[in-house]
């Protein structure tokens, strides 16, 4: 694509914000728009560092780095399964296969309700209520915003979901996302490894 920029003007090794919206505009109908905006999120990043070789280009004036409009943490079906399918395995990067468990649970849980990582994290054993999951401050736990606290329909997890949260309840788990009654989940444990699984899967590094 630079290579076809490289032939329709003059200046031709010149790159300002200008020039950027252009050629994002261009790319637009070859890529989703979740590799797009990534995509251009990390180009900006790279034409913005002084000490980065461009290649003989010259970097003009650019604006603040592209709205990341698209997550990569939207993933399609098929994606997800493939998330949780690699959650559970060696390649997950996480070597305990308890905290493999609760990685899972743990990205189900954001899945199935669009909950926050942290929010996910804390849900209580005891924030499953037959047929609710209540999300709620406590203890040392605190919410992003008032709004945050909410009651969320059980019916809207998968039935894989519904099991393991209910027998979370019924063993009298700490955690919803525990492996079992003896052991504490330690999300900070697997944070960085269930990001960098989603990356791969969703292809999007940035």
């Amino acid at each position: 694509m630079l290579l076809g920029y490289a032939t329709s003007d003059a200046e031709w090794n010149y790159i300002d914000e200008g020039v950027l919206v252009s050629l994002a505009e261009i790319s637009r109908e070859h890529f989703p728009d979740r590799i797009q905006h990534g995509a251009w999120f990390q180009f900006h990043r790279f034409l913005s560092d002084k000490d980065a070789d461009h290649g003989g280009f010259k970097i003009g004036r650019l604006g603040p780095p592209p709205v990341r409009a698209v997550s990569a943490k939207i993933l399609g079906q098929d994606e997800m399964e493939h998330v949780l399918t690699l959650l559970l395995s060696a390649k997950s990067g996480i070597g305990n296969a308890s905290l493999r468990v609760s990685a899972r649970h743990h990205v189900e849980l954001m899945s199935n309700y669009g909950l926050r990582r942290a929010e996910s994290a804390a849900l209580r054993g005891e924030d499953y209520q037959y047929n609710l999951v209540r999300v709620q401050a406590y203890g040392e736990h605190s919410l992003k915003t008032a709004w945050a606290d909410r009651t969320l329909p059980l019916a809207f997890a998968e039935p894989a979901t519904r099991e393991w949260m209910r027998q979370a309840r019924v063993r009298s788990f700490g955690l919803l996302i525990d492996p079992d009654e003896s052991t504490t989940a330690n999300p900070d444990s697997f944070f960085d490894a269930v990001n960098q699984v989603i990356k791969q899967v969703s292809g999007d590094e940035s």
